[in-house]
C-alpha cells in the first residue's frame, strides 16, 4: 500500500507528538473561540511547548486571572518591567510602535461556528520591536482603529492582548497581567485545525507553525 507524502508527514507527527507527550514536553488542547482569529480558529487543536521559556510575541495558553475554571489564549505584549500602551489601534511597547503593514489580501470571511454567522474582517500585519521581531497577522473590526488604552506597566506578569482585535476582546486589557504560573504552555503548531473557515482553508492550515 502507497500512502502520500502528507500521510506518511501525519504519521509522523502523530509518533512524535505521542512521545513528546509521554515524556511531559508537550500537551494538546483546543481552541474554544475566535478571540485569537485569524491565528487560532475555534476548535484548532493546537500543540502546546511545556515547559517553555515564553518571550514576548509568544502566543501562550493561561489560566483566567478573574475567573476559576476559565481558560485564555493570548499573546505576549508585556513582560516583567514592560510599559505597554494602545494608540488609535496601535500597541506600543516601551514607547516603541508596533509596525503596521497591510497584507495581501487586506480581509477575509471569518465562518464562526460558535455563532453561525460569518463576517468580513480587515488583516493587519504586525511586527514587534523590543528585542521581539515577532511578525503575524491580527483581525481587524471598524472600530478597532479607534482602541486605546493609556500606559500600563507590567509588574510580574504577562500582558496578553488578542489577535481578534475587538473593542472589548477577552484579554488584558479587561482582566490584567496575568501571574505567569497560571500559564501552562506556549503555542507552537496547529495539529487539526477546527472547521471554521479564516483566510484560508481549515486543510491549509494543518501542521502551520504559530506565529
Amino acid at each position: 500500500m502507497r500512502i502520500s507524502r502528507r500521510t506518511f508527514l501525519w504519521l509522523v507527527v502523530v509518533v512524535a507528538i505521542g512521545a513528546a507527550a509521554r515524556a511531559w514536553l508537550i500537551d494538546v488542547e483546543e481552541v474554544p473561540n475566535n478571540e485569537m482569529a485569524p491565528t487560532l480558529l475555534l476548535g484548532d487543536r493546537i500543540v502546546l511547548l511545556t515547559p517553555a521559556t515564553v518571550r514576548r510575541g509568544d502566543v501562550v495558553l493561561c489560566n483566567h486571572p478573574q475567573v476559576p475554571g476559565r481558560r485564555v489564549w493570548g499573546r505576549v505584549f508585556g513582560m516583567p518591567g514592560d510599559t505597554v500602551a494602545i494608540q488609535r489601534g496601535v500597541p506600543i511597547i516601551n514607547g516603541d510602535r508596533v509596525g503596521t503593514e497591510v497584507p495581501t489580501p487586506p480581509s477575509y470571511v471569518l465562518n464562526d461556528a460558535l455563532t453561525s454567522r460569518t463576517y468580513r474582517l480587515g488583516i493587519r500585519e504586525e511586527t514587534m520591536g523590543s528585542g521581539s521581531g515577532a511578525t503575524y497577522h491580527v483581525s481587524m473590526h471598524s472600530s478597532s482603529a479607534r482602541m486605546e488604552m493609556a500606559p500600563r506597566r507590567v509588574r510580574s506578569g504577562y500582558f496578553l492582548i488578542a489577535d481578534n482585535r475587538k473593542t472589548m476582546a477577552i484579554d488584558s486589557r479587561i482582566f490584567g497581567e496575568v501571574n505567569p504560573v497560571f500559564c501552562s504552555g506556549v503555542a507552537i503548531v496547529v495539529l487539526w485545525p477546527g472547521a471554521g473557515q479564516g483566510p484560508t482553508a481549515p486543510g491549509e492550515r494543518r501542521f502551520d507553525m504559530i506565529r
